[in-house]
């Protein structure tokens, strides 16, 4: 699993640090437009939330290990999976003064779906 991986988790911390950095740089030397910086760290932000969803996903404390159960992680995954893909979309097209508050938005809608999906659930833990 990718979260119990300690040379993966350094690895994504580098690329992280070195795609800031090279954007900085980019961005110092006049290469690049103004805020393309923050796009890029906006965009990995966005993978970042994807890529890790459904590992943690799966982790979820609880004692049951029943079909709901299982939905319910399965649901959870697929929701922030979603949300990160969608915020990294947004903070691709919207213009770089407001992708910040819509891809907050996104994930914050996230967790909120999966609040509401919870307690209303057929068996809520």
């Amino acid at each position: 699993m990718i979260t119990r991986s300690v040379c993966f988790a350094f690895g994504f911390a580098a690329f992280i640090i070195l795609a800031a950095l090279a954007a900085t740089g980019a961005d110092a030397m006049g290469w690049v437009p103004t805020g393309f910086p923050d796009r890029i760290v906006g965009i990995i932000m966005g993978l970042t939330v994807a890529v890790f969803s459904n590992p943690v996903a799966k982790r979820l404390p609880g004692e049951r290990t029943d079909a709901a159960d299982a939905a319910f992680k399965r649901f959870f995954a697929l929701v922030m999976v979603l949300a990160g893909l969608l915020s990294s979309l947004l903070w691709l097209v919207l213009p770089v003064d407001l992708a910040p508050w819509a891809s907050v938005s996104v994930i914050l809608s996230g967790f909120v779906i999966i609040g509401v999906r919870r307690v209303l659930g057929r068996n809520p833990a």
